[in-house]
């Protein structure tokens, strides 16, 4: 068997790219392999001639086949992470021949590391606003002007509002890890978003 090890959020096993996950056989009986990993999910190049196939598209999938029939359907093996996770996840590859209830189960694993991917929060800001002396404005999307952020590498971000003149508050504080300076009285203030998060 090859054992690749690719450093990438995102990857596929396959000849074309020289990684693929093989098997060699000689006695000619039926393969069952499972494959596993903690952090994503697996999904295989293709499922035609096997006599078995589960979890297809989950973090654990069992096949059996042929070896010729397993080993077409490692061929295009994709490997995705979980959203916002990043560091490391094993791929565990556990083999056995069914032809005999006594027959050994031959496990190797793959090491994948994911770099983390920092990207910058996307915004929705309204355009300038008018409010009477003494008076209070409201963003939201009732009015249509509301403040929204979303974010595509599933961190948590941070905003900080700021005015000259006035004061700023939330319209609610639920979710948020922490607030600095939420009050009718405060002209700063510091908060963590979430994807989506409306202020």
């Amino acid at each position: 068997m090859n054992n690749p090890s690719m450093k990438t959020p995102s990857l596929t096993f396959s000849t074309a790219i020289g990684n693929a996950i093989t098997f060699d056989v000689t006695d000619g009986n039926v393969e069952q392999v499972t494959l596993s990993v903690a952090n994503g999910t697996l999904a295989l190049g293709q499922t035609a001639g096997l006599t078995s196939a589960t979890g297809n598209g989950t973090n654990i999938i069992t096949i059996e086949g042929s070896t010729a029939s397993i080993n077409a359907a490692l061929n295009g093996l994709t490997y995705g992470g979980n959203f916002g996770t990043y560091g490391s996840d094993t791929l565990t590859i556990a083999a056995n021949d069914t032809g005999s209830a006594s027959a050994p189960v031959t496990t190797n694993t793959v090491n994948i590391s994911i770099p983390e991917v920092t990207l910058a929060p996307l915004d929705n800001i309204p355009g300038d606003q008018t409010v009477n002396e003494n008076a209070t404005l409201s963003f939201s999307n009732a009015v249509g002007n509301a403040i929204t952020f979303s974010t595509t590498d599933g961190n948590v971000e941070q905003v900080t509002l700021s005015v000259n003149n006035g004061t700023i508050a939330l319209g609610q504080t639920a979710g948020l890890t922490s607030i600095d300076g939420n009050a009718p009285t405060q002209s700063l203030l510091q908060v963590p978003l979430t994807a989506s998060t409306l202020l």
